[in-house]
């Protein structure tokens, strides 16, 4: 209140200061030369509390809000029972969706699980007891059969009659060899005909020829034999690595692969399902219909809000600060609330929360800070309206205070002009300063209490006689700057 006081006198000794200057600068500059001009005030640094805000617009919001969808593609609406403003109760009708399209859907699902299902019960009992007894009839015939290739094979080896019998055919080769030998020098004798030539000759070549058959014969046979057992060991192998994989079961992959397919299905029915029961939109919880985005007739997509729900008995308000204001802001600080629509009314909050992100906006960086809204019952707020609001970020008490036209910013930081008698300069002093509510600062260092500091007010140039006010800085070859504890 004393702070108070002293500003409202302080200001009015600025007004009356600045009518006196401006009238007499104006009658000054009719007669004389254009020269520079100023006045300054001295004020005392005083003890004092201070309470720095901060002053950013924010909007009503109810945190418990919901915007209601059905998630069908192009699907009609066929109820709306709500309407803007209207109350409702936790699972009251709200919506209702045509069914028919997800009901096939569902059936569809079902038959695919069913599929599915058998599948799996094929992978997992792939082999009946007869094809058990096949497979093991199997082994036992390609064992006999192997026995009976490699029987084969000994005999068509050691064949004694088939020996015999090539030998008997070299023997007859070799007469006819020797006769025609001796039928060739007869001829050449003159001893017999040509005629019995030829057929001697005829003889020898008929006798080679039933021994290469012979031959030919032995080696066909011995071959088959010889191909036989590989073949025969081929098909008992094979054979046996099919009863053995019908014992040992079903597949572990395929059996995997067909439950994947099984639980795939399971899940497209489970949403199937879950389709149709959404088919009917109900209330989440006890709330206000804030709007509604479809009609009946309309169809709708899972982008399509149809019903906004809001919990209108505990609103917030979401404050949008600047970027250079958030760091002052911290959760649990005092906020006092006004709304241009109800004026005289003023509500209490508090901060809830600090996000650490920003979103950036026409290439401005605000911060969406929740704080709660303290008797929103005395008027009837809507979500969306504007309010205006009032941080604390910090409060001083008994604290050196000093005007902050006073304090200027020099080379050397912040400065101001300490006059230590009304006859001596002005000389500039750094000082350490904290909190600020616009009007006055907190002097941490380097003034005592009942100092007295110089403010001084420059004329504009070329207005008209009006005076601006500012600070004195202290550079540009002007007084040291001295620093007081």
């Amino acid at each position: 209140m004393q702070r108070l006081k002293r500003l409202l006198k302080w200001l009015a000794l600025v007004l009356v200061v600045a009518v006196a200057g401006i009238a007499g600068w104006m009658l000054w500059t009719r007669n004389q030369a254009p020269q520079t001009t100023s006045l300054t005030q001295v004020v005392m640094v005083e003890r004092g509390n201070l309470t720095a805000t901060i002053a950013p617009t924010g909007e009503v919001y109810a945190p418990r809000q919901e915007k209601l969808t059905f998630d069908v593609n192009k699907i009609e609406l066929t109820e709306l029972k709500v309407a803007p403003g209207q109350q409702v109760k936790a699972g009251d009708l709200l919506a209702r969706i045509d069914t028919e399209t997800l009901e096939r859907a569902v059936t569809q699902a079902e038959a695919d699980l069913t599929i599915a299902q058998s599948q799996l019960e094929e992978v997992q009992n792939p082999y009946t007891d007869l094809d058990l007894a096949g497979a093991q009839r199997a082994v036992t015939q390609a064992q006999v059969a192997l026995e009976n290739a490699q029987k084969n094979l000994r005999l068509v080896q050691t064949d004694s009659d088939n020996a015999e019998r090539i030998r008997g055919l070299e023997y007859e080769v070799n007469w006819y060899e020797a006769n025609y030998g001796e039928s060739l020098t007869k001829y050449e004798n003159g001893r017999i005909t040509k005629e019995r030539l030829d057929l001697d000759w005829n003889g020898l070549v008929t006798a080679k020829e039933r021994l290469e058959r012979a031959l030919l014969n032995r080696e066909i046979d011995l071959a088959n034999a010889q191909d036989q057992v590989p073949q025969a060991e081929y098909n008992l192998q094979k054979a046996q690595d099919t009863l053995a994989e019908m014992v040992a079961g079903p597949d572990p992959k395929d059996v995997e692969v067909a439950q994947a397919k099984v639980t795939s299905a399971q899940a497209d029915l489970a949403d199937a399902q879950a389709a149709l029961e959404a088919a009917t939109m109900v209330a989440p919880f006890d709330g206000t219909i804030i709007s509604t985005g479809a009609e009946v007739g309309d169809l709708v997509y899972p982008t399509t809000i149809v019903v906004t729900l809001a919990d209108l008995s505990n609103l917030e308000v979401r404050a949008f600060v600047d970027e250079t204001d958030i760091s002052q802001v911290e959760i649990g600080q005092e906020v006092e609330i006004t709304f241009d629509a109800f004026p005289g009314l003023q509500f209490q909050g508090q901060v809830l929360e600090v996000p650490l992100q920003g979103n950036l906006v026409q290439n401005i960086l605000t911060y969406e800070v929740p704080m709660s809204l303290e008797g929103p019952e005395e008027a009837p707020l809507k979500p969306g309206m504007t309010a205006n609001l009032k941080i604390i970020v910090g409060q001083r008490e008994n604290v050196l205070l000093v005007p902050a036209l006073a304090v200027q910013q020099g080379e050397e930081g912040n400065v101001v002009m300490v006059q230590d008698s009304p006859q001596g300069p002005a000389v500039a002093t750094r000082i350490e300063v904290g909190l600020s509510d616009g009007l006055y600062v907190e002097v941490i260092r380097g003034l005592n209490e009942g100092d007295q500091v110089v403010i001084e007010y420059q004329p504009a140039e070329e207005t008209g006689g009006f005076f601006m006010m500012r600070g004195v800085s202290p550079g540009g070859g002007g007084p040291e700057t001295e620093r007081r504890e």
